[in-house]
């Protein structure tokens, strides 16, 4: 499966909200599914060592707008 291009529609389960520092040049799409790596940062989820899966974004984030917010 390749990456994402754009934002997503994905089904929505009523949950909890965390909030994770986006990593440096780092692009993640609404609805895509997210990791944080072993620093702690959100990133687009990836089958690799160190990253674990913590849920769905709602919005669009880049390094640009994370500058000021966290990932919800």
């Amino acid at each position: 499966m390749s990456a994402l291009t754009r934002d997503r529609a994905t089904p929505y389960r009523e949950g909890i909200e965390v909030e994770y520092p986006v990593a440096a040049n780092t692009k993640i799409y609404a609805g895509s599914l997210v990791c944080v790596n072993a620093a702690g940062f959100a990133m687009p989820a990836a089958d690799a060592s160190g990253y674990r899966f913590v849920g769905v974004p709602w919005s669009r984030w880049t390094t640009a707008t994370a500058l000021t917010a966290l990932l919800r």
